[in-house]
């Protein structure tokens, strides 16, 4: 065998290797979904960070919309299939996943709770 061929398929072993550790370190998050109708929601942060957040739920998905104070869209999911997707062009941002399964665990039936996102202790208000 030349060397070449020899050094590519390494290339591909390697590759095959990164991608199952990489896919294995994607833990997936089990929910039970029950349909919400759209609950709106505000997250602040201690700094004075806000952003507006909408879910809803069907029987077999959720679609959540995180939106900055400007009104831009900075996450974009949908959970389906015990997995949290990304949607349109947003780049993949994977910090609000468990605050998303919260949500939809609790149904959204809490007005106003604290939820730890990377370290930082968020309150979280129910828009009426």
């Amino acid at each position: 065998m030349q060397k070449s061929s020899v050094i590519n398929i390494y290339k591909i072993i390697i590759l095959l290797i990164v991608n199952v550790l990489l896919f294995s370190c994607a833990a997936n998050i089990h929910i039970n979904l029950n349909p919400i109708e759209q609950v709106n929601y505000t997250i602040e942060y201690p700094n004075g960070k806000i952003y507006q957040m909408s879910a809803v739920c069907s029987e077999i998905m959720c679609r959540f919309i995180l939106f900055d104070s400007l009104g831009m869209p900075v996450v974009d999911k949908e959970y389906s299939n015990n997995k949290f997707s990304n949607k349109k062009f947003l780049p993949p941002n994977n910090k609000y996943n468990h605050l998303f399964a919260y949500i939809i665990n609790s149904r959204g039936s809490e007005s106003k709770f604290e939820y730890k996102i990377d370290g930082t202790i968020v309150t979280v208000y129910k828009n009426e």
